[in-house]
């Protein structure tokens, strides 16, 4: 098997797998040890993910690069996030009652959205200018597809019209995962 259809059956293999570890992301009532597990999975999957995107959409220019750039900085943003959500949130409600202050647990949550935000800003950027080459390149559908998957996410979070809250996340995040699936698909085939 070649690089690149081993990366592009990663970029399939993992999209499937962050479906499902989203479908079965854990609230704040969870155990800390289902909290922690889905998070780190979910981390997994992202670096794997990130790296066959890396491979299949290395940089031919400067453009390329500089997507590279902010997806990898959005990725760094997701995963200090999901750090925040699965281990330390877990281990912070581990401390009696009243040993953190809710102005502790506040911070540690206002700081996570903080870098969701921007997680999801780096890699919808980072798509967008992957978008531009690979239409330049000929790949029409998938780069008017990934433009809007990259795009909308941001447009609509900096509206006010999307939060990063756990629904919104996930709407944002699968929009994303779309994308990633059908580059994965396509590239396959091409492969």
């Amino acid at each position: 098997m070649t690089s690149n259809k081993a990366a592009a059956g990663t970029l399939v293999g993992t999209s499937i797998a962050a479906i499902g570890l989203m479908a079965m992301h854990p609230t704040g009532e969870a155990s800390d040890t289902l909290i922690s597990g889905v998070h780190g999975s979910l981390l997994i999957v992202l670096l794997l993910q990130a790296s066959a995107l890396l491979w299949i959409l290395r940089a031919s220019s400067f453009r390329d690069l500089n997507a590279s750039v902010f997806f990898a900085a959005g990725t760094i943003a997701t995963i200090a996030a999901g750090t925040l959500n699965g281990f330390v949130y877990p281990a912070m409600r581990a401390y009696q009652e009243g040993e953190i202050g809710h102005d502790i647990f506040d911070l540690v949550w206002r700081t996570n959205q903080a870098l969701a935000e921007l997680g999801l800003l780096g890699v919808g950027l980072g798509f967008a200018l992957w978008s531009v080459s690979l239409f330049k390149q000929g790949d029409k559908a998938i780069a008017v597809f990934g433009l809007v998957a990259g795009l909308a996410p941001g447009v609509l979070l900096l509206s006010g019209h999307l939060g990063m809250d756990l629904p919104g996340a996930m709407l944002a995040y699968a929009i994303h995962v779309l994308w990633v699936a059908v580059l994965g698909v396509s590239r396959w085939r091409r492969s």
